[in-house]
């Protein structure tokens, strides 16, 4: 029974990764169940932990499962660490809906990028992407071994994701509501449309000038956004200084 007296319309757990939209998912639910996100966090992870170092058997792990259980009152117990209790949780409530949450690389990377960006700032963000992909050209044309192309595109992903949402997130400062939709899709087509005729013209140019020289190409482009950035960086700092001191 719920706290109000009324029988619990479902009873259900729902397992993601970090930045996977537990929180979002908690969000939605909310106006209509018992749903808490990440409930007694610090406590279920020190059972996970307790139980892989031995110092809990399965059936300690189950006693306090039903006991938060019956503690918590929820409908919906959105939760990450729910995935290390996953084979707990079916057995002792068998008869629970279970809700996973999957999210795409690409997109789960864009979620960690914002959060970095609004805790280090987003010209940091933008120079640490600028030297991920310095790395990613120097392991390029080190060699063209399985690893060389494997460490290659992660720096290289991470790189252009660090520069690309940075970029991105300037732009909305550089223009006034009104002008919203008409410079971010200008920024999208210039940015695509480069995207587009690059990959069309990737392999001619390989032909044409090899796999290290068309690597070595992207550095003068590369450096005039590094160079760019830390200006831009210095200039913010100054101002902030100037600011402060007045």
């Amino acid at each position: 029974m719920r706290s109000d007296g009324r029988t619990p319309n479902v009873r259900a757990f729902c397992v993601g990764q970090a930045k996977s939209g537990t929180a979002s998912l908690a969000g939605l639910l909310s106006g209509s169940y018992r749903v808490a996100h990440e409930p007694e966090r610090a406590e279920t992870l020190d059972l996970v932990l307790r139980e892989a170092r031995g110092q809990l058997s399965p059936a300690a792990v189950r006693e306090y499962l039903r006991a938060r259980d019956a503690r918590l009152d929820l409908e919906y117990d959105v939760a990450w660490a729910n995935q290390f209790l996953i084979d707990h949780l079916t057995a002792v409530f068998p008869e629970a809906r279970f809700v996973v949450l999957i999210r795409d690389c690409y997109t789960w990377l864009q979620s960690i990028t914002g959060h970095l960006i609004g805790r280090f700032g987003v010209l940091r963000i933008m120079v640490t992407g600028a030297l991920l992909l310095f790395a990613s050209i120097v392991v390029a044309v080190a060699g063209i071994t399985l690893y060389h192309f494997w460490i290659a595109l992660v720096l290289l992903g991470v790189g252009w994701n660090f520069l690309f949402i940075g970029g991105t997130t300037l732009l909305t400062d550089a223009h006034h509501p009104a002008e919203k939709a008409k410079v971010q899709g200008l920024n999208d087509f210039l940015v695509f449309g480069s995207v587009a005729m690059a990959s069309l013209s990737s392999g001619g140019l390989l032909h044409v000038f090899g796999w290290n020289t068309v690597n070595l190409g992207a550095v003068p482009f590369l450096l005039a956004a590094l160079v760019a950035t830390l200006w831009l960086l210095l200039k913010r700092r100054r101002e902030a200084e100037v600011g402060q001191s007045a």
